[in-house]
This record gives C-alpha cells, sequence and structure tokens, in this order.
C-alpha cells in the first residue's frame, strides 16, 4: 500500500498556469507536490479534493478513489484499472483515452 492515505486537498498551483505542469496536494503530513503523470497506484484518495488538476496519464491503479473529487481535471490516459472508484466525482473532468473506468449513466 503507498504511504499516501487521509486526507488531501490540491491548495494551489505551483508552476504555471492553472491546471497545468503541477500542484500542490495538502497531505496530513505536509504538502506531495502532484503532476501529470503521477503514481497513485495502492494509495488511498478516499475523500480527496483533487478539483481542477492536471493529471494527465497518472496512474490509479487499484487506488481507493472512494468520494474522491476529479471534478473539472484533466485525466487524459489516465489508468484507473481495479480502482474503488463509488461516489466519486467526475463531473467536467476530461476523460479521453483513460482505462479502467465503467461505463457511466
Amino acid at each position: 500500500m503507498s504511504v499516501l492515505s487521509g486526507d488531501y486537498q490540491v491548495v494551489k498551483e505551483s508552476i504555471g498556469h492553472p491546471m497545468e505542469d503541477s500542484a500542490l496536494l495538502d497531505t496530513n503530513k505536509g504538502y506531495l507536490p502532484i503532476r501529470r503523470g503521477t503514481n497513485f497506484s495502492d494509495a488511498n484518495l478516499e475523500g480527496a479534493n483533487l478539483q481542477g488538476a492536471n493529471l494527465t496519464g497518472s496512474l490509479f491503479r487499484r487506488a481507493n478513489l472512494k468520494n474522491a473529487n476529479f471534478k473539472d481535471c484533466i485525466l487524459t490516459n489516465a489508468d484507473f484499472t481495479d480502482a474503488i472508484i463509488d461516489s466519486t466525482n467526475f463531473d467536467g473532468a476530461k476523460l479521453d483515452g483513460a482505462i479502467g473506468l465503467t461505463e457511466r449513466a
């Protein structure tokens, strides 16, 4: 299991224009930089607020994403294989090429 667990929220963009390059994720252990291609495999991101982050090509394999907020995220080519997706918010997210998601109603 990943060292990531607990409450997370993207708190500010650290480089460039919003939704580009990198952001900071506020964790219970300090700030964690996140960017395109971040590996969240096996992470516990239950209830995480990642709204608006650019997570293109990121890996969420087997991650707990229950009640996570991906509203307006860029998740192009992200991998959600075997992730726990329950009450996860993908409103307005760009999911082109994302894998591991079942058909959404």
